[in-house]
Order: structure tokens, then C-alpha cells, then sequence
């Protein structure tokens, strides 16, 4: 997206991507009971950070596991997560309707499908999805945190952050909630309102690459540029080859009138990635 101040335009990035965001829900360790839950077990050993290491060998210990009981739910919402984690979102929607035709109540399954309806940018499929997660528990904090994440996409900013606020009430150390909310303030242009929760966001985890450039770009928008750049710097420290953060810094140094530092990182971000937004000279 791009919105225009006196000087340039500034980059503005809202990452949603899956092991930082949309968060995907893993049904619960097995006890291996049986043949089946074997196989399970040994995809859940694949599940780390929120994502398996190995979606395809995960999806390969699932089918078994479903071959030998068509009737377990949670296989079914298990891979589904390895299909949506490599981007085939047709076949994780296959299995989590699976999952729910089995298990009408099961929570994790509507928040897990209401995820790919949101990447896949069917909106309204991934509020019913959500809203029917939350009616299930209304204690069900990635579902509020995920259907905020909707309201954003479809320009609904306070919706959005009443279920931010819910998310964290729910979990305070909820840290892509922050993040997420301090997005949400920043569409409303409400600065150092999103600089406070991206504050929160770094203080809970100082590698979020994400809420370092979202926040430099809010230190952008109040025309503090030195803060921005020095944001933008770490999160290239963070990230060496993140083609975004060169992008801001270039737009931070030019409007620092640093216009060889600026177009030596437009080089550098161009370079990283053809199609990333970088700053125009004339």
C-alpha cells in the first residue's frame, strides 16, 4: 500500500504470514494408543515454532494415520495445517470440512479454516468461520486475534481492534496481538498509539522483524526520521536480506537528505526482490 506525505511515500507492510500471524491451531499430543496415533505422533514431532519443519513428511504421516482411522478428527485438522502451510489451500479446506463434519464443536478446525478463506482473501467465509470458533469458546484467544486480522483486511480498523483488546485481555503476553493492534491504530493514523504497541511487541520478543519496520514507518508518518532509521537498521540487523527494510531505510535517508545512502539501498532492495516498493527520485 502506499499513502503520500510532503516528502515521499513511505512503505507500509501489515504481515500476516503464518508462522508470525494467522495463527494455526495443532490439535493436542496423543497418547499412542494406536497404530494410527503412532503416525501422529510422529508428525507432531515435526511441529516446532508453530509450523512443521517438514510439511510434506508430516502430510505423509497423517494420510497413513487417516488411512487406518478415517474417523479421526484431529488427523484431519493436522494436515490440514501441513497443506495450508505449503500454500495448497484447496485441499486444507478439504480437511478441515472433514474435520467438522466429524466434529461439528471443534474450535480448531473453524479458526484453522477460517485462516485459508483469509489467504485466500474470502473474507466473509473467514468471519463466519471465526465468529462460529468464538461462539463455540468465547475464551478462544487466536480466534479473536485472527478474525481481528479480517476486520483489518476489509478496512474495519475499530472492529478490529476490540478483538485485539480481547486477544490480549485473554493473553497478555499475546505478542503478534500487539503487533497486530498497532497496525490497526497506524491505518487510523493514530502514531504514537501504534508506537506504543509496537513497543509492547518488541519488549516481549526483540527479534520481530515486522514490528520494527512498522514501527519506523509510524516514526516515519511524525516525521521523526532518525528514530525511523534507526528502526529500520535493526531490522536489517535482524534480517540481512529482507528487501522491504532496505525499501524504508532508503525512504528515511532521503528524507534525511542522504540521497546516495537512500539510492544505494534502493540498489540493495531491487536487487533482494524486482517487485519490493522502494522510494522514487526525481
Amino acid at each position: 500500500m502506499k499513502n503520500h506525505f510532503k516528502k515521499s511515500v513511505l512503505c507500509i507492510i501489515l504481515i500476516t504470514a503464518i508462522s508470525s500471524l494467522l495463527i494455526g491451531c495443532k490439535s493436542k499430543t496423543y497418547t499412542a494408543t494406536s497404530e494410527g496415533n503412532e503416525w501422529n505422533n510422529k508428525a507432531l514431532a515435526l511441529w516446532v515454532n508453530g509450523g512443521y519443519i517438514d510439511p510434506n513428511k508430516a502430510i505423509k504421516y497423517l494420510s497413513i494415520s487417516i488411512k487406518l482411522d478415517p474417523n479421526d478428527v484431529f488427523s484431519y485438522n493436522d494436515r490440514g495445517l501441513a497443506y495450508y502451510q505449503l500454500k495448497q489451500y484447496e485441499r486444507a479446506i478439504k480437511d478441515y470440512d472433514k474435520a467438522i463434519v466429524l466434529d461439528k464443536k471443534y474450535t480448531f478446525a473453524y479458526n484453522n479454516r477460517g485462516n485459508v478463506y483469509y489467504s485466500l482473501k474470502q473474507y466473509d467465509r473467514a468471519m463466519m468461520d471465526h465468529d462460529k470458533a468464538i461462539i463455540l469458546d468465547d475464551k478462544y484467544t487466536f480466534a479473536y486475534k485472527n478474525r481481528g486480522l479480517v476486520y483489518t483486511a476489509i478496512k474495519q480498523y475499530e472492529r478490529a481492534i476490540l478483538d485485539y483488546d480481547k486477544a490480549i485481555f485473554l493473553d497478555a503476553k499475546y505478542v503478534t496481538a500487539y503487533h497486530s493492534r498497532g497496525n490497526a491504530y497506524k491505518h487510523l493514523k493514530q502514531y504514537k498509539r501504534a508506537i506504543l504497541d509496537y513497543d509492547i511487541a518488541i519488549s516481549l520478543d526483540e527479534k520481530l522483524v515486522f514490528a520494527y519496520i512498522n514501527r519506523g514507518n509510524a516514526y516515519y508518518n511524525l516525521e521523526q526520521y532518525k528514530r525511523a532509521l534507526k528502526d529500520h537498521d535493526e531490522a536489517i540487523k535482524i534480517k540481512p536480506n529482507y528487501a522491504l527494510a532496505y525499501g524504508c531505510r532508503a525512504n528515511d535517508y532521503k528524507a534525511l537528505g542522504m540521497i546516495t545512502k537512500a539510492k544505494t539501498d534502493v540498489r540493495k532492495a531491487k536487487k533482494l526482490d524486482p517487485t519490493v516498493w522502494v522510494p522514487t527520485f526525481k
